[in-house]
């Protein structure tokens, strides 16, 4: 019994600085012949039940429903732990395969700088192998020319000592002694 929703007592009242929570619906009566006391009121009021209190019932709801948040609370608690468990096996195994990734990315890169070493080396060689063998020609060739050139002026005094010989003895057959023929130079002659 909640005779205080409609009583008209002036202390249940609110203050007039406070806003109305409930509308109250209802209009508060006296009673005619008031009960002497309350246990009176309740006898008239149902007497073939025995007055019980509505407090144990809410407690008992609210006992239920607290039990009900703990196993809700729990089973949220053993999902969550589950799902920690699967992220962290989850972050194990893609820990292991990046760091096999990573270890055979590694290898690869160290595969991948020797080869380009050995090509290098290789390249080298070769161009190293070219740069000797025209360096080779290059001298061959000179010390050739150099011979062609020896060749050349020895050719050329030796001609110009076969026209001053001429020389001579054209002037004998004729008595007289002529101015001797100059030899002609050959083009491919370097001095």
């Amino acid at each position: 019994m909640e005779f205080t929703k409609l009583s008209s007592y002036q202390n249940w009242k609110q203050s007039s600085g406070q806003a109305v929570v409930i509308d109250r619906k209802g209009e508060y009566k006296e009673f005619r012949n008031p009960p002497s006391d309350v246990h009176a009121y309740l006898i008239k009021a149902d007497s073939s039940r025995s007055i019980r209190s509505s407090i144990p019932n809410e407690i008992r709801n609210a006992k239920l429903s607290a039990d009900n948040a703990a196993r809700s609370a729990t089973d949220a608690a053993q999902s969550a732990e589950n799902a920690v468990g699967r992220i962290t096996q989850f972050a194990d195994e893609t820990d292991k395969k990046l760091t096999q990734s990573q270890q055979k990315f590694a290898l690869g890169s160290v595969v991948v700088v020797v080869l380009s070493i050995i090509a290098i080396v290789v390249s080298s060689w070769g161009l190293v192998g070219l740069f000797l063998s025209t360096s080779d020609y290059l001298n061959n060739t000179r010390e050739k020319n150099f011979d062609h050139t020896q060749r050349i002026q020895s050719l050329e005094k030796q001609i110009q000592e076969l026209n001053k010989r001429i020389d001579e003895l054209e002037n004998s057959k004729r008595g007289t002694v002529q101015k001797p023929a100059t030899p002609k130079v050959s083009s491919t002659a370097t001095p």
